[in-house]
């Protein structure tokens, strides 16, 4: 058995003990002294019930977390963090084409916030342009599909000297994060 393997195995035992309401070394407390034999064997075949259970209530769970996640606003494509971060990323991307504005540079930004089976990326990404545009790129990351927070904006002008002949040239720096179902989730 790998030492993997032998983790898992505790962590299993541990939680059967734990969800089947045994403490492993109060059994005895449960049962009076005067107990018969068939009172221990009741005792130990629920106990056994319920340690059988367990895989049947993982699975459960699994499809009860299935559907809240469903229900809830769309979260990134991706089991783990670089499919999500990919994800991410396309929607920087597809901020800029659909705005018309120049997407200069993307960077991936470490987070490490986590919610059961949810995890979190981040990632920054430098746009320019003109004003119009940088406010549909904005819109194009707010509008839900997924769900994208927007964590920092900064917009600053590009236009150093002034004069009525120049063209309206901006950057936008911004930071946005998602969230991602993983499925190596413990």
């Amino acid at each position: 058995m790998s030492r993997a393997s032998g983790r898992w195995l505790i962590g299993l035992v541990l939680l059967a003990g734990a969800l089947a309401g045994v403490r492993l070394l109060a059994v005895t407390d449960t049962l009076p002294e005067s107990s018969s034999r068939e009172d221990v064997r009741g005792l130990l075949a629920r106990y056994r019930g319920a340690v059988l259970s367990i895989p049947a209530m993982e699975e459960v769970a699994r499809q009860l977390q299935g559907q809240v996640v469903k229900s809830g606003p769309d979260i990134l494509d991706g089991s783990d963090d670089v499919e999500a971060a990919a994800a991410l990323s396309l929607l920087l991307v597809a901020a800029g084409d659909r705005s018309q504005a120049e997407l200069l540079r993307t960077a991936s930004l470490a987070d490490s916030s986590r919610a059961g089976a949810l995890r979190r990326v981040a990632a920054a990404a430098l746009y320019a342009g003109d004003g119009e545009s940088l406010l549909a790129a904005v819109a194009s990351l707010s509008s839900g599909e997924p769900l994208v927070e927007i964590r920092r904006l900064a917009i600053r002008s590009k236009n150093l000297a002034s004069g009525a002949a120049l063209e309206e040239r901006l950057e936008m720096e911004v930071e946005v994060s998602g969230w991602y179902l993983s499925e190596s989730a413990p």
